[in-house]
């Protein structure tokens, strides 16, 4: 790596990077370096730029997590946004075969318990960034946001599993099948990304532990 780094976003905005020791680079237009390459425990070397961690990972593995996250983006949008629609039909006696309603009730509730988590740790990374919580009190110590993170990162497996239990328990229940089948969808899609969350330690966090 004598001649310096290249690195580029799908191939858009291409960067050159210059040694300036055997692990360390500045940009060519910079005088402080900016990335290291520094070896995890397995020995695979990982690029450390700022605050941001890189770790080669296959194509298989990078595509099939973009394409899980738009899949489960749409299962969720859909869940909230059909919710108003089908809810104000049941109100108004026009909901033919509506079916149980935990049907479509459990999945849904699981799927805006999903929004809320991420948007709580949206909330709380956003606010180290700019520095709105500038001594980590917020989320080093039990508060408003720190207990309802945790509260809610058991909220959402739990009702991710009653989605699993009531779509398959409710699986002849007379009902459009339709509607049915697209909770199932939520429903799987909420107990895979609660199975992904608790690999990566997100259920039951307790940030001041």
């Amino acid at each position: 790596m004598s001649d310096g780094l290249s690195t580029s976003i799908y191939g858009q905005g291409r960067k050159r990077w210059v040694p300036v020791s055997e692990r360390l680079f500045r940009r060519e237009d910079q005088s402080a370096p900016t990335l290291a390459l520094l070896p995890d425990a397995d020995g695979e070397i990982l690029i450390q730029s700022r605050w941001t961690t890189f770790k080669h990972v296959s194509a298989l593995r990078y595509w099939a997590q973009i394409v899980g996250i738009a899949l489960v983006s749409v299962l969720t949008l859909s869940s909230v946004l059909f919710a108003p629609i089908w809810g104000l039909r049941k109100l108004l006696g026009r909901l033919p075969d509506a079916g149980p309603l935990a049907v479509r009730i459990v999945p849904l509730l699981s799927a805006v318990l999903l929004m809320v988590f991420d948007g709580l740790i949206v909330v709380a990374v956003w606010g180290m960034i700019i520095g709105v919580v500038t001594d980590l009190s917020a989320l080093g110590t039990p508060s408003f946001l720190s207990v309802s993170i945790m509260l809610v990162s058991i909220a959402f497996p739990l009702a991710a599993a009653a989605s699993l239990f009531i779509v398959i328990r409710e699986r002849g229940a007379p009902m459009n099948r339709i509607a049915y089948w697209h909770s199932v969808f939520v429903a799987m899609a909420m107990a895979a990304v609660a199975v992904y969350y608790g690999y990566w330690g997100l259920i039951g966090l307790r940030l001041w532990a």
